[in-house]
């Protein structure tokens, strides 16, 4: 080979070398191997791991699922791939029907496990022991930083649950995953959910397994959700033949009405949401007493060797909202609060829901976020789209046969309080009330003997007194519907927000109300104006607030028809009261003071507390900035009241009220309620229509009229309570008592239209026509029950003025108020009863039935606090009843022996009355 020749052949060589691969000795000798004839083969693959094979045999006809949970489904079976990684890091559950089939069951609600917050995101960790993996809830209810002196002590103390156990069923060492068969954790073994299928469906109900399988899994690189088709069943019987059985033992219970075809046949599909929580730079806020937030709570022993007796940390629900531009004095936010209209809610009502949503952009707007509430409608065509997932805020209607209640249901990180996904559930009976019959609020809710036991204390019950009689006629007593507040000692989620339910029941009345007025307003336009406002309530508290039912006091009962005034400050200062509609707006003829058009000043300030940006990165680093906005609470509108506070003792802090001088109000509501009856006795029916609509409406205005004089009652021996700071702005006494002529003036209220005959005089005709019908048209009422329902409603306003309870506030007060002149006395009390119950005695005048039932319960209450043991009332109460007993006496005696013109009847009643109050002076004289 000439030198040419060479220098090619190596060019050639190093070219080859450049392109060709990089193979290490090593392997070619591993791989290589010669045949016979001297030639090369190709190498072999290398050998699988005996336990990838394995693994990968396990996964055999299953398919795959993949994202940050990575699932397969194989037949019945749910099995998740758990990374190495990933065990011991807490993860996120949450639980939510997307069908329901009872009131206490419906669909969008979420399932909860949490007995102690109440929560209805569980946080859950895997640890692996031996061949198992276990499924841990971490005890966060008690929190220690790791070199606190009490670590030790506290993790020693305060263990973590072991919830559940899955078998592993492989492990792949080459992705270093473990399968773990979990499709009991699916099928509701942790969420709990078939307990409540048994009690809430009145039955020995059991999960039937071959008839529940997965639906759906849908998985991404943040989170998983898996729909499960569900199916209950129950063992034949009887009563399961008759397939309606009614609910039984704890169902009953619970108020459940059941909505299912069959009462063997439960059908149920539940969404199971997973995420892994990872780190944010979320900042949980604390909490203060001024500013009305629900909290996450717990026992923080970092605290432990603070002077504050109270050891709990609260954080705050609220939303994780950060300025895109955090320069800018209005940008919009990194992450905006998107809800979601359901394909659920019909057209008509969508434009309603979305200005009550969209309400809540102006508070934020006031702190620098541009848009950071907004709207969008369900997808139409998305088949991941579901409205109980937990991936959108969803707000949409359900359907029962009239539970009419609204609800928020919102989720939050059980760790930081951060809201992570929101629900608001909408019963469609709040937009049907035009064209159904509601239940008539009669307010009969004891009969007379059970009344008599509130005029003494129980010296053998260890709890309060027996309390207040007329508590059960407020509104949120009478019609709380039962789904909103039984069920949350088992575990599930609410808020006991029963605005709507009451909402609904005095809308009927409402719109005839308008037209009683001569307003143009259509039903419609009405149902359109309240949902608007019930949707920012609701949306509301899945902000975080909670109910602020001073809120009502703000304005005057003037202010109340100045439309400046109301545009100004609201009908209330927060969306977050209960409020009736506006009377003023039926005095005035006006629609546009009838309800909120916005939210209010106590919502911007409340607003301001919870997502105002600040620059500290610690909760520590907050408090004393956000104590300068809490200390504003003293401002006009601003302050914070909610259910522990309300319909108690302070009269101003209660459920559909309205004025800061509620008992110029209570007058102008009870004229707009009489003018409506009147309308209706006018107007209704016409020709060839039945009575119902009409007596509704005239049992309804009366018992409105009644919850109203329940209302003025809580003036008499009432206080009025304050959340101040000291230092705070206009800051006022935390508890006070009501001014003595303010007292008087609500006594002169029930005196007119709770003791007389005013309220309940109805023409001869309308009692003799006072009937409700049922839906097969039989009459609803019963021979007597008017008289007693009249009656009662009459007899439960002289046990509350007094009942042992109101007699000791009175005492009370008047004790706290020393040396002030005008102080309102227990004497002054009494005398202005007898003076309301017994004026035909003063008078000479004949006593009309229902009068006679009245002064025949004062005698029974007087008597029995006269003779009253030691301890069973306050001594001076039991000497003005036994004074009133004598002078009573001594009066029916005068007036029976000059009976003038006393009917016979009367005359009979007195007589009666004298003898009874003779016997039970000879008792006391005698010792007997």
């Amino acid at each position: 080979m000439n030198k040419t020749s060479l220098l090619a052949f190596a060019a050639l060589a190093n070219a080859t070398l450049l392109f060709a691969p990089t193979i290490s000795t090593a392997q070619d000798t591993t791989d290589k191997t010669v045949n016979k004839l001297g030639g090369s083969q190709a190498p072999e693959a290398p050998k699988k791991d005996p336990k990838v094979e394995e693994y990968e045999k396990l996964l055999k006809d299953a398919t795959k699922h993949a994202g940050v949970f990575t699932m397969y489904t194989k037949k019945r079976d749910v099995l998740v791939e758990i990374p190495e990684q990933k065990i011991g890091q807490m993860f996120y559950v949450q639980n939510t029907l997307s069908t329901g089939f009872s009131q206490n069951m419906q669909a969008g609600d979420p399932v909860m496990t949490d007995m102690a917050s109440f929560s209805s995101v569980q946080v859950y960790k895997i640890e692996k022991r031996d061949e198992t993996m276990y499924l841990i809830r971490p005890n966060i209810r008690y929190r220690w930083d790791d070199k606190d002196p009490l670590a030790i002590a506290s993790q020693r103390s305060f263990p973590n649950a072991v919830i559940a156990d899955y078998k592993i069923e492989g492990y792949n060492p080459e992705t270093k995953r473990y399968l773990v068969n979990m499709t009991n954790f699916f099928n509701g073994e942790v969420s709990g959910i078939n307990f409540f299928v048994m009690i809430l469906g009145g039955g020995q109900y059991m999960l039937d397994r071959e008839r529940t399988k997965v639906d759906r899994i849908y998985s991404n690189n943040n989170m998983a959700v898996v729909r499960m088709d569900m199916h209950y069943q129950q063992p034949l019987s009887p009563a399961t033949l008759m397939g309606g059985a009614e609910p039984e033992g704890l169902a009953a219970l619970f108020g459940t009405s059941n909505q299912f075809e069959d009462s063997r046949s439960i059908p149920l599909v539940v969404n199971t949401t997973l995420w892994y929580r990872e780190p944010s730079k979320y900042v949980p806020r604390v909490s203060d007493p001024r500013v009305g937030y629900f909290t996450n709570d717990f026992y923080n022993v970092d605290k432990f060797f603070d002077k504050a007796l109270d050891r709990k940390e609260r954080y705050i629900n609220r939303w994780h909202l950060v300025k895109k531009d955090p320069t800018a004095a209005l940008s919009e936010p990194v992450k905006p609060i998107v809800w979601t209209i359901d394909h659920s809610i019909p057209e008509k009502w969508v434009p309603a829901v979305t200005e009550g949503i969209l309400r809540w952009n102006k508070p934020l707007e006031a702190l620098g976020f541009k848009n950071a509430v907004r709207v969008e409608r369900a997808p139409k065509d998305d088949p991941n789209y579901d409205h109980a997932d937990g991936t959108r805020n969803v707000i949409r209607f359900t359907m029962t046969e009239d539970a009419a209640y609204a609800v928020a249901l919102f989720r939050t990180d059980p760790i930081s309080g951060e809201i992570l996904n929101a629900a608001v559930t909408v019963d469609a009976n709040f937009t049907s009330v035009l064209n159904r019959e509601y239940m008539v609020s009669a307010p009969v809710v004891a009969k007379t003997p059970e009344l008599l036991n509130f005029a003494k204390r129980s010296v053998t019950r260890q709890s309060k007194p027996l309390g207040s009689p007329l508590a059960a006629l407020n509104g949120t007593a009478k019609f709380h519907d039962p789904r909103l507040g039984k069920l949350e000692t088992m575990g599930w989620q609410s808020h006991q927000c029963s605005l709507q339910s009451q909402r609904l029941n005095d809308l009927a009345m409402d719109i005839r109300a308008a037209s009683a007025a001569g307003m143009n307003m259509t039903g419609e336009d009405f149902i359109a104006t309240a949902l608007a406002d019930t949707v920012a309530h609701e949306i509301g508290h899945c902000m975080g607030l909670r109910h602020n039912f001073i809120a009502s006091t703000t304005l005057s009962t003037d202010e109340l028809g100045n439309p400046n005034a109301v545009k100004k400050y609201g009908v209330a200062s927060s969306v977050m009261d209960y409020t009736p509609t506006n009377a003023l707006g039926f005095l005035k003829k006006d629609k546009s003071i009838l309800f909120n058009a916005e939210v209010g000043p106590y919502d911007v300030f409340a607003i301001e507390y919870g997502y105002k940006p600040l620059t500290a990165n610690t909760p520590d680093g907050e408090r004393f900035a956000l104590g300068q906005i809490a200390r504003k609470g003293g401002q006009k509108g601003l302050a914070f009241m909610t259910d522990e506070d309300a319909d108690s003792v302070d009269p101003y802090v209660v459920r559909f009220d309205n004025g800061s001088d509620p008992l110029n109000y209570i007058e102008r509501d009870l004229q707009v309620r009489r003018q409506t009856r009147l309308w209706a006795l006018a107007n209704l029916p016409k020709p060839g229509q039945s009575y119902s609509e009409r007596n509704t409406l005239v049992l309804r205005s009366l018992a409105a009229a009644y919850r109203q004089v329940g209302n003025a009652a809580r003036f008499v021996g009432g206080v009025s309570g304050s959340r101040n700071f000291k230092g705070d702005v206009n800051e006022r006494p935390t508890l006070a008592p009501v001014n003595p002529e303010t007292q008087r003036q609500a006594m002169s209220i029930i005196t007119k239209y709770g003791l007389s005959m005013g309220t309940l005089d109805l023409p001869d005709a309308v009692l003799r026509t006072l009937s409700t019908f049922d839906e097969d048209g039989a009459p609803g009422y019963t021979a007597g029950s008017l008289r007693e329902t009249f009656m009662v409603s009459q007899v439960m306003v002289l046990a509350e003025l007094l009942s042992a309870e109101k007699l000791d506030m009175i005492s009370e007060n008047a004790f706290k108020s020393g040396k002030t002149a005008n102080v309102y006395t227990i004497g002054e009390h009494y005398q202005r009863v007898y003076g309301a119950v017994f004026s035909e005695l003063e008078a000479g005048q004949s006593v009309s039935t229902l009068r006679r039932d009245l002064q025949s319960f004062f005698v029974e209450v007087i008597t029995a606090q006269a003779g009253a043991k030691f301890g069973e009332l306050n001594e001076d109460s039991r000497v003005a009843a036994l004074a009133h007993c004598k002078n009573l006496r001594a009066k029916l005696a005068a007036r029976t022996k000059s009976s003038g013109k006393l009917d016979a009847a009367t005359l009979a009643h007195f007589r009666a009355l004298e003898d009874r109050l003779a016997r039970f002076q000879n008792r006391i004289q005698s010792g007997s």
